[in-house]
């Protein structure tokens, strides 16, 4: 197995650590650069700052159009593992892959989107979990090949919820693919998270008190409600 990553922030850096100290991981694929504070200066995603610690090749791109592939194929890994990358892969660029998986931090088909960890605070959720799916045209609608389960106490924030799912992924993960992999379809009815914003942090206090702090933990430390 010859691994593609592709990942950006800091929730997928242990599992990037995890499968290169366990499999073959051949490149990793992530967001360019972007400036940031007052003087715009570029910072590398986490997971390129990982992928350079551990000296694998790194390639990044807005788009993934024939040059992005180029690159990609040139590595000659034959699976992908996707973990928050942030971008939709078309069919040309999981062509050339064996296999394609995504790490999902849900119990799909629930939460299906970009917002899974938010959104399962949001909800009032009792429980919430990983999925490893092979990547589909459709968002998040892969088969299954792996779930684990987890209780939510009901104190989580975005943030803490984060660490958990990036601490418990890697040999999660790991195990999964350590194995021979069977698929499964997903079962149940599927729901949807969206993207935050700004927008969704502005409290109506007519609200009950459950859902507004829910609100308040599940847009901590991002976008912060108001």
């Amino acid at each position: 197995m010859k691994i593609l990553f592709a990942g950006t922030p800091d929730i997928a850096v242990p599992t990037l650590e995890a499968l290169a100290a366990h499999f073959e991981v051949v490149g990793v694929l992530t967001s360019l650069d972007k400036p940031q504070g007052r003087r715009k200066v570029l910072v590398a995603p986490p997971v390129k700052q990982a992928a350079l610690r551990l000296g694998l090749p790194v390639v990044q791109f807005d788009h993934l159009g024939s040059e992005a592939r180029s690159a990609v194929g040139a590595l000659g890994a034959d699976t992908l593992v996707c973990f928050a990358f942030g971008k939709f892969f078309g069919p040309k660029f999981l062509a050339l892959f064996e296999l394609a998986l995504n790490i999902h931090p849900s119990l799909l088909p629930v939460l299906r989107g970009p917002s899974p960890i938010q959104g399962a605070i949001l909800g009032g959720m009792t429980e919430s979990g990983i999925s490893i799916q092979r990547l589909a045209k459709e968002m998040d609608s892969g088969d299954l090949c792996a779930q684990m389960r987890f209780p939510l106490d009901g104190t989580e924030t975005d943030g803490s919820l984060t660490e958990k799912v990036s601490r418990l992924a890697p040999g999660f993960v790991v195990d999964a693919l350590s194995k021979p992999l069977v698929f499964t379809p997903q079962s149940g009815e599927p729901t949807f998270c969206k993207m935050l914003s700004h927008e969704d942090g502005i409290i109506s206090w007519n609200r009950p008190a459950r859902e507004i702090s829910a609100q308040i933990r599940a847009l901590y430390p991002w976008p912060k409600a108001q």
